[in-house]
């Protein structure tokens, strides 16, 4: 699953992290795996993305 963060700001990311073990995990039957999961920065320009 890829999330992407709404802006491109410095707390983007952690604000990210916290909806998606808050708010999506819990609200989908996925677990999480507990393997490595991924942050991508991909540039200035772009909002960050989680890869899990």
């Amino acid at each position: 699953m890829v999330f992407e963060a709404e802006v491109i700001e410095p707390e983007a990311i952690q604000q990210l992290w916290h909806y998606i073990m808050t708010e999506w995990f819990p609200s989908t039957s996925y677990q999480h795996a507990g393997i490595p999961e991924l942050e991508v920065y991909r540039g200035h320009s772009a909002p960050p993305q989680v890869w899990i």
